[in-house]
């Protein structure tokens, strides 16, 4: 088919062709998630919806800690040694589930905790172990056939339950769907699991921890919103502000797929260079925004049935923008080793967001959320173009005093 292209041709063929698909394996479960949400709400109420997402959000939460940086790590083990793929891959996943059931206990502790959660939350920590593997070996096709076959499954059991749904019954259909592609990955990866090593490497947490904490800080920076609202507001509330704050989430994300093919060049780029690309991303992205909450506005109301004011949806537009003017400022960071900036910055906004929370869900509900998200994204934008200007200052070569001994003329 691409007999006529050159050699450099098909090589930049193939790499926006793995983008792509990359792109849409990761966008595919939180679009597929939107169908299942609606679905819920329309068949029965969003109060059912947001009981169910109380619940969710601890869990996720849960098995994102025993997930403990596994891709980020393994990814890096991999490339190092790749001879070492099972073992380190094994290893990973023994202690892992170790600390899972550790971990497990408190599902039983929460409200609509159950067996059945704790088994969800098993299927989750199995087949997040595969996202190395996934990327690893670029096999993002049947990853998405298995998403699509699994989610539409899924979809059929609840068009099946119809009226009859219960927080209870969507745990159980969640666990079976995650359970079945779990064993789904392990068939389509069988080469990493023979001979089968039970191995439990307590060293594996102090080697990943630092990608783990960095990890964690952004879904406590990203998520601590809705944690709160899910704490102090009705089933209702934490149903509308979860469907539209996912959906803004998603609008956030584009940001790093527009990145992402250019990041490699970025590493080698100078800081100055660096400075402009977050402008010109900036400028895209109210480009990008304006059409893009339009058009999230009438998804809203086709799917949900929700109709969010106008001033909440541009509050949403301005909690998504800032992100495309500093994403590329923390990929600078990276590349100077100032990983722990970015850390602090993360925790920082996580501490700020939940004050702000706590003082506005009283008084404005669930746009109180929004607005303190909203008010920590620019402040972050703000914090990274400073930090910016500093460095750049402090790059600069000394000048010249005048201290220098005074010559005079014999």
């Amino acid at each position: 088919m691409f007999s006529h292209l050159t050699t450099r041709q098909r090589k930049l063929w193939r790499r926006l062709s793995t983008v792509a698909q990359n792109s849409a394996y990761s966008l595919l479960v939180p679009a597929l998630n939107i169908v299942v949400s609606s679905l819920v709400i329309r068949l029965n109420s969003s109060a059912l919806w947001g009981g169910f997402v109380e619940m969710m959000v601890v869990l996720h939460l849960l098995t994102h800690i025993a997930g403990w940086g596994n891709k980020e790590y393994l990814l890096r083990e991999f490339s190092r040694h790749p001879t070492q793929i099972r073992e380190a891959w094994q290893n990973s996943l023994v202690s892992r589930l170790l600390f899972y059931s550790l971990l497990s206990v408190i599902i039983l502790l929460i409200p609509n905790g159950s067996v059945w959660a704790i088994l969800w939350g098993l299927g989750i920590v199995l087949t997040q172990s595969f996202d190395v593997l996934i990327i690893y070996r670029k096999d993002f096709i049947f990853v998405i056939i298995t998403e699509l076959a699994t989610i539409g499954l899924l979809t059929l059991s609840i068009i099946t339950q119809g009226s009859n749904l219960s927080v209870a019954a969507l745990t159980t259909l969640f666990a079976l769907v995650t359970l079945l592609k779990a064993v789904i990955f392990f068939w389509r990866f069988r080469s990493v699991l023979f001979p089968f090593r039970l191995h439990v490497d307590l060293s594996y947490f102090r080697l990943a921890g630092p990608f783990f904490v960095l990890g964690f800080s952004g879904i406590l920076a990203s998520r601590v919103d809705l944690y709160t609202v899910s704490m102090l507001l009705n089933e209702q509330n934490v149903a509308e502000y979860q469907v539209f704050i996912n959906l803004m989430l998603y609008l956030q994300a584009l940001s790093a797929y527009i990145l992402l093919p250019y990041i490699k060049n970025l590493y080698r780029l100078p800081d100055a260079s660096i400075s402009k690309i977050a402008y010109r991303l900036f400028a895209m992205g109210i480009v990008i925004l304006i059409p893009a909450i339009v058009g999230a506005y009438g998804l809203l109301i086709a799917l949900y049935d929700i109709h969010y004011s106008a001033h909440f949806m541009l509050l949403g537009g301005l909690f998504v923008l800032p992100i495309y003017g500093y994403i590329p400022l923390i990929h600078r960071l990276y590349k100077n080793d100032a990983t722990r900036v970015v850390l602090i910055s993360n925790l920082v906004g996580a501490g700020a967001n939940f004050i702000l929370n706590l003082l506005l869900l009283g008084v404005l509900g669930i746009t109180g959320a929004l607005l303190a998200s909203a008010l920590v994204q620019w402040g972050m934008l703000v914090y990274y173009h400073n930090r910016m200007r500093r460095d750049d200052a402090r790059s600069l070569p000394d000048l010249p005093t005048d201290d220098r001994p005074i010559i005079t003329e014999a």
